[in-house]
């Protein structure tokens, strides 16, 4: 088994990489077609409070299962792990194990917003790629470009201006995004409590956009005017 985290990849990206590693001459977009490649998404329990994603072991359970079977079609069986960040303790643990004992002609790629989110002994079993890091130096000038005082004033037209010249790519509306929630991280410790609320739902919303945008392949567009609207809303 040959395993890699793909760190800062977008999913086009990161589907355009596991079709160069493993060169098995698919095009990204037949990916959810093919039974020899098994897709692992964070969901969400609705019944949460804070309704946050999560990979939880049932799903790697699940996966491990899936891989002790030969690949029909395909040459290999590949396993991608998406946002694997998100994954639970107890979930990453049982991935060690799998990650620990190989299994032939099979890939594992897990791809997360930033490689150091995951536990160091799943780091030292895969090979890391990470993407160039223009994509972070962007995401440092958007940080600062942010004025989140500005946006929050804002009328919905004056915001959906600003956010709209800001994002004029799905790459580049992810990058703001998550300068955007650093920003309100920031600002959350110094806040009242009413703003600490309103900070917090702001933050689930954005969360909620990305995933949407970055997972579920939402017209980045369209996600966007719905965080213009609801910003600091309850969903």
């Amino acid at each position: 088994m040959h395993s890699f985290i793909l760190s800062n990849f977008s999913k086009t990206a990161v589907q355009d990489k596991i079709c160069e590693i493993t060169d098995i001459g698919l095009l990204p977009s037949s990916f959810d077609q093919q039974s020899d490649i098994y897709q692992i998404y964070p969901q969400v329990n609705i019944k949460t409070v804070l309704q946050k994603p999560s990979i939880k072991i049932g799903q790697v359970r699940q996966f491990q299962l899936e891989f002790n079977k030969k690949p029909l079609k395909l040459p290999v069986q590949i396993a991608i792990l998406w946002q694997a960040q998100y994954l639970t303790l107890v979930a990453s643990n049982a991935l060690l194990k799998i990650l620990e004992e190989p299994v032939d002609q099979s890939f594992v790629f897990l791809s997360v917003d930033s490689y150091h989110r995951l536990l160091p002994t799943i780091q030292s079993r895969c090979q890391i790629i990470n993407a160039i890091n223009k994509e972070q130096e962007s995401g440092n000038k958007a940080t600062g470009d942010i004025d989140l005082k500005i946006l929050y004033q804002s009328q919905v037209g004056e915001r959906m201006e600003i956010i709209t010249k800001a994002c004029p790519t799905q790459q580049e509306a992810l990058v703001w995004l998550k300068s955007l929630m650093t920003v309100a991280r920031e600002k959350l410790p110094k806040s009242s409590a009413k703003g600490m609320k309103s900070l917090g739902r702001l933050l689930l919303n954005c969360q909620m956009i990305y995933n949407d945008i970055a997972i579920n392949n939402v017209n980045y567009k369209l996600a966007l005017d719905m965080l213009i609207m609801k910003w600091d809303k309850e969903v």
